[in-house]
């Protein structure tokens, strides 16, 4: 299984969000999330208060096609406008090579033109952070919510 969820919110600079070619870019980039065409994922790129944010979203059976397009449109986002903000939270449970490993999400960051994986201290590790371990069904969730409340 491969999921995904992020956020970024598109911009030409670190002073402003629009430097001549802001129009151009994000019909630019409207195409391609277009051209998408997932199944099992989504992405949006909306505007919210005169700023433009695009939002993904996926969970597919494996780490495939949506990945692959997934890492090239962040990859241009950042190249085209490194000004751009956000993060998206992802997760492999059958790729060895994934960072993290199969029991963790990865944290990867956009600021300032650079684009940086990072461990995720919230959700993982998966178990039991957010899923029983092996063979410990449900009888931790009460102490579990209490000690993380804590």
């Amino acid at each position: 299984m491969y999921e995904f969820h992020g956020w970024f919110e598109i911009s030409e600079s670190t002073d402003e969000s629009d430097t001549g070619t802001l129009s151009e870019g994000v019909a630019e980039l409207h195409a391609m999330v277009e051209a998408l065409g997932w199944r099992t994922a989504s992405a949006t790129l909306r505007v919210f208060n005169g700023s433009h944010v695009l939002n993904l979203d996926g969970l597919t059976n494996r780490r495939g096609t949506e990945a692959d397009e997934l890492d090239s449109l962040l990859t241009h986002v950042c190249k085209r406008f490194p000004g751009s903000y956000g993060l998206i939270y992802d997760r492999s449970d059958n790729d060895p090579e994934f960072v993290g490993g199969p029991n963790a999400f990865r944290v990867r960051v956009m600021a300032r033109g650079e684009f940086v994986a990072h461990q995720d201290p919230f959700l993982s590790p998966i178990q039991p952070t957010i899923e029983a371990a092996a063979g410990g069904g449900n009888a931790d969730l009460d102490h579990g919510a209490q000690k993380r409340a804590t």
